[in-house]
């Protein structure tokens, strides 16, 4: 139990998984799944949403690493391309795209990931797949289950957005069982 709650230990673990993750950035600003292989979208998205977790629960003050919020930054601009990638694809290949449900799995995270950085700036030329996925939480939230749920509520009350939320808790509320 010593060694379990050993606070220099523990920041020495913290430490040397920190350096380990910097280490494996790609210099586009992804993440790989293990060391050698390439970047990808989905675990650079968790370690995001992980990092803003993180911090907002106070365990790691992210900003004030140079290092990390430096590879986090980038992250954050990695996923947005991504994102903006997935848009022009929506609108490639799907002929009625503006009337159909895109807000898959990985917009919905997205989207929760961003939430957590609202104060870097989405670029200019990311703008629009950005208000595109928000637009599609806030209009296909219902039915993609109480998870997903949870997320978009969560993201787009911190995007602003008061009567999505509202509209995703009552509608938790409902569906709920009580004892």
């Amino acid at each position: 139990v010593g060694l379990l709650f050993d606070l220099n230990k523990m920041s020495y673990e913290l430490t040397r998984a920190q350096t380990k993750l910097l280490k494996m950035q790609s210099s586009n600003g992804g993440w790989p799944w293990f060391e050698g292989m390439p970047d990808d979208w989905y675990i650079t998205q968790h370690i995001v949403a992980g990092m803003g977790h993180l911090e907002r629960l106070g365990v790691k003050k992210i900003r004030e690493d140079y290092q990390l919020w430096n590879a986090i930054q980038k992250a954050v601009y990695y996923c947005d391309n991504r994102m903006r990638e997935e848009y022009e694809d929506i609108k490639r290949y799907n002929k009625d795209w503006e009337k159909q449900d895109h807000c898959g799995y990985m917009a919905i995270h997205y989207l929760y990931a961003r939430s957590y950085f609202k104060d870097l700036p989405v670029d200019s030329r990311n703008k629009t797949a950005f208000n595109y996925f928000k637009a599609q939480a806030q209009k296909y939230w219902l039915n993609k289950g109480r998870y997903m749920d949870g997320m978009i509520a969560l993201a787009l009350n911190r995007f602003e957005d008061k009567k999505t939320p509202m509209d995703i808790m009552r509608s938790l509320k409902e569906n709920s069982l009580n004892s």
